[in-house]
C-alpha cells in the first residue's frame, strides 16, 4: 500500500547514505511481494538486483549468503 511504499523510500534514504567502509553490496528478499517492494527503492538507487531466496530454508539461506558475500555488506529484507 502507499504507506508501505513511503516507508520503503525512507528506509532507502537512510541506508543509501550509510557508509560502513562502503555501501550495501547485496540485497536479499523472500518470495513475498512486500519484501521485494521494500528492497526495491534501495536496490534501484544502488543499481543492485534484489536476490530472491527461500525464506523458509533458514540454514541453507544463511550458508548461501555467507558463501556468496564473504566480507561484504548484505541487506536482508
Amino acid at each position: 500500500n502507499a504507506r508501505g511504499r513511503a516507508r520503503a523510500e525512507l528506509l532507502a534514504d537512510f541506508l543509501e547514505k550509510v557508509d560502513v567502509t562502503g555501501s550495501v553490496n547485496a540485497i536479499y528478499a523472500s518470495d513475498k511481494r512486500r519484501t521485494q517492494e521494500t528492497a526495491a527503492p534501495l536496490a534501484n538507487r544502488l543499481n543492485l538486483t534484489v536476490r530472491i531466496d527461500d525464506h523458509l530454508d533458514t540454514d541453507g539461506f544463511m550458508r548461501r549468503v555467507l558463501r556468496d558475500n564473504k566480507g561484504k555488506i548484505v541487506l536482508i529484507v
